[in-house]
């Protein structure tokens, strides 16, 4: 009887921004884990700091993106031993400088 090494029992998807600006990473733990995501911008500097004790079972982790501007970053995600690093970018709200505009006119 061999144990599950921990990469087995981690899955880390992709990091989601929804429009108010939470983030959300599909995953996986098959026991509860301490995490510590590091946000880097594209000149590597370091924007964001969140530690999250994820449950075992999770299937989310989430944090808030609000406050940063559109760009390309990088999460750096620890995890244990293990570090998973997922590559996002934070669009531009076209949509409320439209409202803006739009709104002039009513």
């Amino acid at each position: 009887m061999g144990s599950r090494s921990m990469t087995e029992e981690i899955y880390i998807g992709d990091v989601q921004i929804e429009q108010n600006g939470l983030a959300k990473i599909e995953s996986s733990f098959s026991q509860a884990f301490n995490v510590q995501i590091i946000l880097h911008d594209k000149l590597g500097r370091s924007v964001l700091t969140e530690n999250i004790i994820v449950e075992e079972q999770s299937n989310c982790i989430n944090f808030d993106t609000s406050n940063l501007k559109p760009g390309d970053y990088h999460a750096w995600i620890y995890i244990e031993e293990k570090v998973f690093v997922k590559h996002f970018r934070i669009e531009e709200d076209n949509s409320s400088f439209w409202n803006k505009i739009v709104s002039k006119f009513k």
